[in-house]
């Protein structure tokens, strides 16, 4: 959560700071040529605070993390399910209708 407020704060200090700068170019440019490039430094202040802030917290113990992340989640495998419940089935039924309606409709 401290990543998300710091990240939007620096990046909400970064466009105040280039509104004189849109101000100047804005003459010279077009308008979304100044929106890319504040897009871009708002990204790249993003990029360093996320890494500066992950450099200077503790990681938290794969115990806290345990069915929040994918690598330490433990995945159910379905053993004897009959062919209603599996989503390969329903894949397969929409795949068909999609198809049957493209050629309907072409």
């Amino acid at each position: 959560m401290t990543l998300l407020f710091a990240s939007t704060g620096v990046s909400r200090l970064v466009h105040l700071s280039t509104v004189d700068l849109v101000i100047i170019v804005f003459y010279f440019a077009l308008v979304l040529a100044i929106g890319f490039y504040l897009k871009e430094r708002a990204n790249l202040t993003c990029a360093i605070v996320t890494v500066l802030v992950s450099l200077l917290t503790k990681p938290k113990p794969e115990v806290e993390l345990t069915g929040l992340v994918y690598g330490l989640t433990a995945i159910p495998h379905e053993e004897h399910v009959s062919i209603f419940h599996r989503p390969v089935f329903w894949a397969a039924v929409v795949g068909a209708i999609f198809v049957a309606l493209n050629i309907i409709f072409w």
